[in-house]
């Protein structure tokens, strides 16, 4: 939709070469003819009718998809020795975000050292059997007798193994480490150097969180609730980023009220590759909906507005060209749909008609 400014006004005068003083409206009119510069910044359009979407505007905030938030607990007490990482800082999976200073994992590394040596035993006592049982010194019995031991020896040595590497066992004695389960940013640190914590505490250590998809909750008044429905297309709009739209779906309605807020929340699901999208910032909402009702619809560069009124210009020809007033039922996306004025079928101009529209009136 285009304003009337004086600059226009002059366009249209040099560009039809037919301003002249004291000539009246309609003889304008009827001189009126388009030439060769305005068809190449203006065209003909089709009146069409139409499914109207309608549209609700909302507001929310980002949030974490809390599929993909973890949080770290120790897997024994203890001390901390070393920090690795800060909030914010993103981490990859299997990356250390601090070292413990625990009395407690010697335990799990005794073990492994007694499945190592109770390994190593088996295994001299299964290759003896077999010599001795191809001499004719055993029995097959006591054969497989050794070598089931050496297996449940070898299974023990696997468990022991597993268990330090979960803990994530150092190389130095006491110590153990604390690695991020996934990939994905740091959104809580909760421990510094030298704090103390048990593993039976309800606190944890870390929070990771994978932000390459989020969550917008968007809030929704009782009056709107039946206008908003699962798998409705949204564009989310933020203060961060002026222009840009980020597009998703409504993948969950929440059908409580908020006691306080009195809204029920929806959430859209949006992809985030670049991390644009932070949790906690505030959005904007445009909740697009399909109507049955059919409304005329025409392109929004098609419509001028002057003096608080609508209008469009009406083609009959090269030298027919007339001005229309319509009332607007709304404006969404690119298409402007009319309630009164045009009929299906209608051929109009647009794209810079404001030159046209100025020399008409002038």
């Amino acid at each position: 939709m285009l304003k009337i400014t004086p600059f226009l006004i002059l366009t249209v005068c040099f560009g039809l070469g037919s301003c002249k003083k004291k000539v009246e409206t309609n003889a304008k009119a009827e001189a009126f003819c388009m030439n060769e510069t305005l068809w190449k910044v203006t065209h003909l359009d089709t009146a069409h009718s139409s499914p109207m979407v309608s549209q609700i505007k909302l507001t929310g905030k980002v949030s974490f998809d809390e599929n993909k938030l973890v949080k770290v607990y120790p897997f024994a007490s203890g001390i901390v020795n070393e920090v690795k990482v800060e909030r914010g800082d993103f981490v990859q999976k299997g990356q250390v975000l601090a070292i413990i200073r625990s009395s407690e994992i010697v335990d799990f590394e005794n073990d492994l050292s007694a499945a190592i040596a109770n390994l190593s035993s088996a295994k001299k006592t299964k290759e003896t059997n077999e010599d001795m049982y191809e001499g004719g010194l055993l029995s097959q019995r006591e054969l497989i007798q050794s070598e089931n031991d050496y297996k449940i020896a070898q299974a023990e040595y696997e468990r022991a193994k597993e268990v330090l590497e979960i803990y994530g066992s150092t190389n130095v004695k006491f110590l153990y480490t604390v690695k991020s389960p996934i990939t994905g940013f740091v959104i809580e640190r909760n421990i510094s150097q030298n704090t103390q914590f048990r593993d039976d505490s309800d606190d944890d250590l870390f929070t990771i969180a994978d932000i390459q998809q989020v969550w917008v909750m968007a809030n929704v008044y009782e009056t709107d609730v039946d206008k908003v429905k699962l798998g409705y297309a949204a564009d989310i709009k933020l203060a961060a980023y002026p222009g840009k739209v980020f597009t998703g779906k409504i993948d969950k309605v929440f059908h409580v009220m908020d006691a306080d807020s009195k809204v029920q929340n929806v959430r859209i699901v949006i992809e985030n590759p670049d991390f644009l999208l932070r949790p906690e910032m505030q959005a904007s909402i445009i909740v697009k909906h399909p109507d049955l009702k059919k409304e005329i619809a025409i392109a929004d560069d098609a419509v001028i507005f002057d003096k608080s009124r609508y209008y469009v210009l009406m083609y009959g020809g090269n030298c027919n060209i007339s001005i229309r007033e319509v009332e607007i039922l709304d404006f969404i996306d690119s298409k402007v749909y009319i309630k009164n004025g045009l009929s299906d079928g209608d051929i109009i101009l647009r794209g810079f008609v404001n030159p046209i529209y100025s020399g008409l009136n002038y």
